[in-house]
This record gives C-alpha cells, structure tokens and sequence, in this order.
C-alpha cells in the first residue's frame, strides 16, 4: 500500500487519472474535486472535502483538485502493479466498497 501525505494549494496543473481506487482522508481546511469519466472525460461531479472527510475515488475517473488556501491530503492506495489488469480483467471492482 502507499500512504501519502501531500499538501494541495490553488489548483492542480493536471488531470490525474486513476487506474485503482485511492482513498482521500481531508486533513485540514478544503479541497473541491472536478470529477470526470476517466475515458470520455465528460464530467461526472464537483465534491467538496472538508477536513475529516473520507472519500473513494474509483478507478475509472480522472480528477483535478483546488484549493483556496493551503490544506493537507492523506492519499492511500493498493501499490502493487498487478492491480490496473486486474480491474481490466474483471477479477477487481473499480470502485472499493458497494451498498
């Protein structure tokens, strides 16, 4: 697994795409979300986190961050690269966790 702390302030220069499910814990202050399908890249939804929140990105969007002010981010993912075949192979859900 990677466990990432990042500090996230104004916007993010670039669209990250997701090949495996990332977990967001929100630290401090507030991040919005631009979420768009990973490959249309037609937009899906606006989240904001505020600090405490938790939340799943799935692995079939794309994301870009901002933030008025400076706030910390915890990122936690599954590292292993047999992950993005299996979610193409069928074997491993795109998202973590369904109700």
């Amino acid at each position: 697994s990677l466990f990432c702390p990042t500090t996230e302030e104004y916007i993010l220069p670039v669209e990250h795409g997701n090949d495996r499910c990332e977990w967001f814990l929100q630290l401090s202050d507030q991040i919005t979300w631009n979420i768009k399908d990973g490959a249309s890249g037609r937009p899906k939804a606006v989240v904001a986190m505020k600090a405490g929140d938790v939340a799943c990105m799935p692995a079939d969007i794309r994301h870009q961050g901002f933030s008025p002010k400076r706030s910390m981010l915890l990122v936690w993912e599954n590292g292993s690269p047999k992950v993005p075949d299996l979610i193409r192979e069928g074997r491993a859900p795109n998202v973590s966790v369904q109700f």
